[in-house]
């Protein structure tokens, strides 16, 4: 009934947590299985899901269902980000915090810091060769924030695993890998780091970029 009046602007289907393409959609969005039915608007790689949680919405009636489909067409639903679990903060011996969907905005956009991000994949050859190298310059910046906070206390030296994290801002979501951007504090201006993968050539690039 619903369907039709929008044949030419969505595409509907009903699926569970066993049919492959609900338990992907569980798996990757962490629903809980609680919260079902709901009503989930996949474009692309982005998703949006119903939100609302009040008695009568969730009896799913025609003009429910309408009103989700309307506030996705008009830019007003909730998107929802594929994200790894929330980590630990960075130590001595892993020194690069680690970025999901859930503490980019947090971590990445945080305008008091600047912050190096690195966005890879497991399975890229270049960004295996160049994680130990990655982590040997957070470990000398981490030094230097020891030594010198003033000057080198606010920088954040971070990498996210673009295969298993929606990535939040359309300025960061490259295709390419490795990608290292460099979020500038202040009004979070992002500059391509296109040096030497080398921890020293990253350090030094790291200085000029702040100085």
């Amino acid at each position: 009934k619903v369907a039709g009046a929008y044949k030419d602007k969505l595409a509907f289907a009903v699926t569970d947590e066993v049919d492959p393409m609900g338990s992907k959609l569980v798996s990757d969005l962490e629903l809980d299985l609680a919260s079902f039915p709901t009503m989930i608007i996949t474009k692309g790689s982005k998703k949006y899901i119903f939100s609302k949680t009040d008695p009568e919405s969730l009896r799913f009636k025609a003009a429910t269902i309408r009103g989700f489909a309307d506030d996705f067409l008009a830019g007003k639903a909730e998107r929802i980000f594929k994200s790894q679990p929330l980590p630990g903060p960075p130590t001595d011996d892993e020194p690069v915090q680690v970025i999901v969907a859930k503490n980019f905005e947090e971590i990445v956009m945080d305008k008091e810091k600047h912050v190096l991000l690195e966005l890879y994949t497991p399975w890229c050859e270049h960004c295996q060769a160049l994680e130990p190298k990655y982590k040997e310059a957070a470990k000398i910046m981490r030094k230097l924030a020891v030594d010198d906070p003033e000057q080198y206390g606010n920088i954040v030296i971070a990498k996210m695993d673009a295969s298993a994290n929606d990535i939040p801002r359309p300025a960061f979501d490259e295709q390419s890998f490795p990608n290292i951007l460099f979020v500038k504090a202040g009004r979070n201006k992002i500059i391509r780091f296109e040096g030497e993968r080398e921890a020293d050539s990253i350090v030094a690039w790291i200085k000029s970029e702040i100085a």
